[in-house]
């Protein structure tokens, strides 16, 4: 198994402790469980699948649209933007690459 050393913001870091400590988990298994979503998600849209999320009291429905998807591809564009209820608007996501 490889073992790595990685840096990550004081932003960043919380979040992990959050994720690990809400769900009991090492921070590594987080890690890992996230590489993983990342990489179906990745192979939904390589697949051409959307990603929709339904909220179970409103019935609306959000649809994600991923970087690899944007055809704005500048480094302020967000890495996930939300289409909703058949919107064109866009959420920064703040993710860096």
């Amino acid at each position: 198994m490889a073992k790595l050393t990685l840096q990550l913001s004081p932003e960043m870091e919380r979040v992990l402790d959050q994720l690990a400590e809400s769900r009991q988990l090492p921070k590594a298994q987080v890690l890992r469980r996230a590489m993983l979503l990342m990489q179906f998600l990745d192979d939904q849209v390589a697949d051409d699948h959307d990603i929709v999320l339904k909220d179970n009291k409103t019935g609306e429905t959000s649809r994600l649209v991923f970087e690899s998807q944007l055809t704005d591809r500048r480094p302020e564009t967000a890495a996930v933007a939300a289409d909703q209820a058949g919107s064109a608007a866009a959420h920064e996501a703040g993710a860096a690459r």
